[in-house]
């Protein structure tokens, strides 16, 4: 006897009315940029939970998707057929999100960079665009184009397949970016060795202008001794002069003198005086 008929509460996996959700499917936002990788996924989260009713995979995908994608496929969401729904949804997006072979070639020709992918990433990434229509030899010399000249005189050189030159090119990269770290580590310290030495050279500036100074004070001590020593000379000159203006009994005793001798400039300079 058949358990299936026998046990009312198990289910028929081969009747197409029957519905299975033994694990809920919640698939990521639909991937507008990789839209079979997408699909991939969300068909063995399908698997996974049993799910095989055409309009439940259908409404899973149009619920997964934004809005710029539903641009892409308003007419079929506005008018869907009957049947095969989810395969008619699935083949529209495929058809026209997916890059067209000439956009693909340009974008493998011309638009990847490294950047700050590991040269192995730019690789894979460079695989999926060609897919079966460019040879390997043709992937690797675009490949090597994007990475480093150093990074492309080691490698050419290798044998290897291409997925192992990429693991070594993935390491001879780390190797440049930590030496590139060292020494903008060291350039980092420049500033400080920079600062050391415009200080010494500050000392060195102040110990000039201190002696210069110091010079500077001197020669004007020296100026005002000698202008000092030139007014006394002046003076030592007036009063000499003056002593040979006056006859001796004038020079020596003034206005007490009791004879004159001339010349003699004494009365003259009195009697202007009064």
């Amino acid at each position: 006897m058949d358990e299936n008929k026998s046990d009312p509460t198990a289910l028929n996996f081969d009747n197409p009315n029957t519905e299975i959700n033994r694990v809920a499917v919640k698939p990521p936002i639909f991937w507008r940029n990789k839209p079979k990788l997408w699909f991939l996924q969300l068909e063995a989260q399908f698997a996974n939970s049993g799910i095989s009713q055409d309009a439940t995979k259908y409404n899973i995908v149009v619920a997964a998707l934004d809005e710029n994608v539903l641009d892409f496929v308003v007419d079929i969401l506005s008018n869907p057929p009957e049947n095969e729904k989810y395969d008619t949804l699935k083949k529209a997006l495929l058809n026209r999100l997916t890059d067209t072979e000439e956009s693909r070639l340009k974008k493998l020709l011309t638009d990847l960079e490294l950047g700050d992918k590991r040269p192995s990433d730019l690789l894979r990434q460079m695989k999926s665009l060609a897919g079966n229509s460019i040879s390997d030899e043709i992937i690797k010399s675009l490949w090597l184009q994007r990475l480093p000249q150093q990074t492309q005189a080691i490698l050419t050189i290798s044998n290897d397949t291409l997925d192992k030159i990429a693991e070594m090119a993935d390491k001879i990269i780390a190797v440049y970016s930590s030496s590139e770290i060292c020494q903008a580590t060291k350039v980092g310290s420049l500033p400080n060795s920079a600062s050391s030495f415009d200080r010494n050279k500050l000392d060195v500036l102040q110990a000039d202008i201190a002696a210069l100074t110091k010079k500077f004070d001197e020669f004007s001590r020296n100026t005002r001794s000698r202008s000092k020593s030139r007014g006394n000379d002046r003076r030592r000159s007036r009063s000499n002069s003056a002593r040979y203006e006056f006859c001796w009994y004038h020079f020596k005793f003034g206005k007490n003198a009791k004879k004159c001798v001339q010349p003699c400039q004494f009365k003259k300079e009195n009697s202007e005086n009064q």
